[in-house]
This record gives C-alpha cells, structure tokens and sequence, in this order.
C-alpha cells in the first residue's frame, strides 16, 4: 500500500504566497511598488529566510507584516484586508490586537483563522478582542 501512495500523482492545494515567492520576484515587486525592504539584496533576503522552525519563520513574518502595514497608505488602493493566519499555539488573537485596531483604524477589513490548532477560546477572542469580520476555516 505505501508503495502504491508514493506513486500517486501529488498537488500543492493550499500556500501561501511568502512560501512560495522567490527573492528575486520580492525585489522585484518591492522595486516596481517603491516599497522599502529590510533585506534589500538577493543573498540577504535568501539569508533572511533559512529557518530551523516555523516559529523563527512566523516570528519574522510577524515583525515584517507590521513594517509593511506601516507603509500602507502608499498603496490603500491595493490593499483590502489584513488576515491572521499563523500557528496558533503560544499565539493567542490578544497578541495582535494593536495590528488590528491599526487596521481598522486605515479602513481595512479584518480577517483570522481561530481555533484550528488553538481552543475555542481564541475563536472568541478573534471575534471579540480582533473584531475580525470573519473567521477562516
């Protein structure tokens, strides 16, 4: 049976675009948007992105979402919502109520996935203390 499974045709049904979006390209868009990276050459955004666990990755994600939401203005037109979509333990939706209230503040539709890995919990708190309009999955 494990052989037969390996053989099967497999497909990506679900990524997120920082996963998959090669150095160059980031430069590329940064450049064409004039937005500003904190890795401003190929290597040290390669660099920038070894990761020895997904917590080192979502903590820099985290840290870069804040610094781009800052620029948002520049670029409102373009830009419809701000969504949670992290690894929920450890990370309760009261971490990111300032990114949120920021958010909202600029206009922006608020989003977050609750309660898939974390307690029912922080499905209330997305809705209560994030004031998302909907919650993913």
């Amino acid at each position: 049976m494990a052989g037969f499974v390996e053989r099967l045709p497999k497909a990506e049904l679900h990524v997120h675009i920082e996963g998959t979006i090669e150095p160059e390209m980031v430069l590329g868009l940064a450049a064409r948007n004039g937005i500003a990276l904190p890795s401003p050459s190929v290597e040290s955004l390669r660099a920038a992105y070894r990761f020895e666990k997904l917590q080192d990755f979502l903590d820099l994600y985290c840290r870069r979402a804040m610094a781009i939401l800052g620029q948002e203005r520049r670029h409102r037109e373009r830009i419809v919502a701000v969504g949670l979509d992290s690894a929920e333990r450890g990370n309760p939706p009261g971490k990111f109520v300032a990114v949120f209230d920021r958010a909202r503040a600029a206009g922006l539709l608020t989003v977050a996935h609750a309660g898939e890995e974390g307690p029912a919990a922080y499905v209330r708190d997305a809705l209560d203390l994030l004031k998302v309009a909907r919650i993913d999955r």
